[in-house]
């Protein structure tokens, strides 16, 4: 099952990165939206994009637009991909 992260580096992401362990246990694919300083990275059914952050106002207002743009193509891509497969 596929699951989508958003990693700011804050005070929560010890506890973000240990559900993202527990996920890939189950068998989860990741993709996961980091900051570039989140010691995060990408291995197998963990895919990473780095988001560059520069300021609180990166962080709290531009960074989840950005990760929901992303996201939003890639889901609609992926399903593009799985609707020729069938085909």
């Amino acid at each position: 099952m596929p699951v989508v992260i958003l990693a700011p580096n804050d005070d929560m992401l010890d506890k973000l990165k240990s559900n993202m362990e527990e996920v890939q246990a189950r068998g989860g694919e990741l993709f996961v939206f980091a900051d570039e300083n989140s010691g995060i990275v990408a291995k197998e059914r963990q895919h990473v994009v780095y988001v560059p952050t520069r300021s609180l106002w990166d962080t709290i207002i531009i960074t989840p637009i950005i990760a929901i743009v992303i996201t939003t193509t890639h889901m609609y891509l992926k399903q593009l991909q799985e609707m020729k497969e069938k085909f």
